[in-house]
């Protein structure tokens, strides 16, 4: 396994189940467990599920946007016609 290579469908199998992994943890516990953290410098599971969407919504979605952009520039536009 140490020479395998990241392979994106793989990726994105483990990433689908993110969700139904954190409601299944999560589910039905006290707000209190969900809003508490172990001191100084920790995290809730509700500032660790806030993070995963900010990361989701602001860090990943803007990465694969600057990403799309510089390959069509880079490539240039695709000419479904040939």
């Amino acid at each position: 396994m140490a020479n395998s290579r990241f392979r994106l469908d793989d990726g994105l199998d483990i990433l689908s189940r993110t969700p139904k992994v954190l409601r299944l943890m999560l589910e039905g516990l006290p707000n209190e467990w969900i809003h508490t953290n172990e001191g100084k410098n920790t995290w809730s599971p509700f500032d660790v599920l806030g993070h995963l969407i900010h990361g989701d919504e602001k860090v990943w979605m803007n990465r694969i946007h600057r990403k799309r952009t510089f390959l069509l520039r880079k490539l240039g536009k695709f000419d479904k016609g040939r």
